[in-house]
């Protein structure tokens, strides 16, 4: 009985202690006060500033002692000032979450808008009937919502919940955004079994508190409370604040914003299981060993692929140089897997290579990765590449980050150089990749793994113009002008086009108007336009 009663209390203080960490109240006053304000001193020019967000992450908890599911519920709260016209997009909110059923949904839905009234503050709250649920693509599904009566000048507040069986939203805090932040909170709360590395990317200076409500009730502009271990629930959670944050906006010559977006990047790097400690992800050779052996990659590209035999077969027998097999797989999975948008970037845990053969489609992971088995298969050496695009924050040469991985090539050893191979567009030429690949350092998977630099100063790409003038008169004379693309620009070029059919007749008419009046177009030519690994030719007279 004793132990009963212990345990309750620590489960009551832990939740206590959970739920006081949001130090700051909204309460009328605060809703008030906000409204009569004109602007806001950390940017006085603001279209909006957030005056308030919480996200709040718990998960990984087991629902049996012989079972290791868990379920991980994902809080967001916003209070947000609009001030002005082109803000109030601000108001229609899209959530998105993976699968659809009882263990995967959005709850705990409010929204209410603050309008300032003659003095007094009206609230306006969303009805349920205007929530609208959309299948946006395969196994993606959305919830979106509009405030109502949000206009200039306007407070919206907003909380919901994503609820989830699938870890599928990364453990990391992303605090910048198009608009400034007078107060952003992250919060996380896992099981004492798995072990997280926090990676910062943030040019402020971290106290670090030994409590959440310490670092709450803190004034510096970043705080950090220590991980706190409560021995009922066997969590431990850990919380970030920080104060006034900037808004961050696209500018000249800034190749990549997120690489100065502030964030917080957690990687699990360890778990205890049956009272053993086990370390993984924090170096890239133990990624390697747990993406190759553990979840059996090597199996799914190694292995006998039976399926593989008949088309692997016959093309080798028409091609028999390690050149011309490669090639002509290569032209085989561009041409005939086609590739499936989708928003979900992780890299796979299972590897359905046969599925995507048959049903001739998949995601870039998917295409890339039957693409390596097929070469390997045709005795080809050939490996599956993980980079980090420019859409992304460079990896870390010592650290692997998963999250950052968002793309996935074949890396194949052709006499003694590694040509790269993307087969997931048909216009994608042989060897070469698009410029967003080259992002800094790369992963090789295999037996042992290595890692490359893909770095934008080893693009070699250029554009060739010759002109020729001919029947020359006193009045008048004829010139003919022929652009050379290179193969990267070539590519760009035939996937728009391909994407949009005017877009082409769109690119002839510019050049066109180029011109001044006195000149005339007699006619225009695209050459090479069905061929991805040539080069595109726009010849002009």
């Amino acid at each position: 009985m004793k132990k009963l009663l212990t345990q309750l209390l620590f489960t009551l203080l832990f939740l206590f202690i959970c739920n006081s960490a949001n130090a700051l109240e909204i309460d009328k006053k605060f809703i008030r006060d906000n409204l009569e304000k004109s602007n806001y001193s950390i940017d006085s020019e603001a279209s909006a500033v957030v005056l308030y967000e919480n996200r709040t992450m718990r998960g990984l908890e087991e629902h049996g002692h012989q079972h290791y599911g868990f379920t991980q519920k994902e809080t967001i709260h916003k209070v947000i000032r609009v001030l002005k016209n082109d803000a109030l997009s601000l108001a229609n909110v899209h959530i998105q979450f993976y699968y659809d059923d009882i263990y995967n949904y959005v709850s705990i839905l409010k929204a209410v808008t603050y309008t300032l009234e003659n003095g007094t503050v009206v609230e306006s709250s969303l009805d349920k009937k205007d929530v609208y649920n959309k299948n946006i693509i395969k196994d993606v599904y959305g919830v979106h919502f509009s405030l109502p009566s949000v206009k200039p000048g306007s407070i919206i507040e907003y909380t919901y919940e994503i609820v989830t069986n699938h870890i599928y939203r990364a453990y990391s805090w992303y605090i910048q955004s198009e608009y400034p932040k007078l107060l952003t909170e992250f919060e996380t709360s896992y099981s004492d079994r798995f072990e997280f590395t926090a990676i910062s990317n943030i040019a402020e200076s971290e106290k670090k508190y030994p409590t959440t409500l310490d670092a709450e009730l803190g004034t510096e502009d970043y705080c950090h409370g220590k991980d706190v271990t409560y021995s009922t629930g066997n969590h431990n959670t850990a919380f970030w604040l920080r104060r006034n944050v900037p808004a961050l906006r696209m500018e000249p010559f800034m190749r990549n914003i997120n690489i100065y977006k502030e964030k917080v990047e957690l990687q699990m790097t360890g778990y205890f299981i049956d009272d053993k400690h086990e370390r993984f992800a924090n170096s890239w050779s133990k990624q390697n060993d747990e993406i190759w052996n553990k979840q059996k990659l090597d199996k799914a590209i190694n292995g006998s692929n039976k399926f593989l035999h008949e088309i692997v077969d016959s093309i080798s027998q028409l091609e028999p140089s390690i050149l011309g097999k490669t090639k002509a797989i290569y032209n085989y999975v561009r041409s005939n897997i086609k590739c499936i948008k989708s928003n979900d970037k992780r890299f796979p845990s299972e590897f359905a290579l046969k599925s995507v053969f048959e049903k001739k489609e998949g995601k870039i992971y998917d295409i890339n990765l039957l693409l390596t088995a097929m070469l390997v298969h045709a005795g080809v050496d050939a490996s599956p590449m993980l980079i980090s695009t420019t859409a992304e924050i460079p990896q870390n040469e010592i650290f692997p980050v998963m999250d950052r991985i968002d793309y996935l090539v074949a890396a194949v050893m052709i006499d003694t150089a590694n040509v790269y191979l993307d087969a997931t567009n048909k216009n994608n030429p042989f060897g070469v990749l698009s410029t967003h690949c080259y992002n800094g350092f790369s992963w090789i998977l295999g037996e042992k793994g290595q890692g490359i630099l893909l770095i934008p100063e080893a693009i070699r790409e250029k554009t060739k113009i010759a002109a020729r003038v001919y029947d020359m008169n006193d009045t008048s004379a004829s010139i003919e002008i022929i652009e050379r693309f290179g193969p990267i620009r070539s590519a760009g070029y035939r996937r728009t086009w391909a994407s949009n059919d005017k877009s082409k007749e769109k690119y002839i008419d510019d050049i066109e108007h180029s011109f001044s009046s006195n000149i005339t177009l007699l006619n225009s030519e695209v050459l090479n336009e069905n061929n991805p690994d040539t080069n595109l030719i726009i010849k002009i007279e």
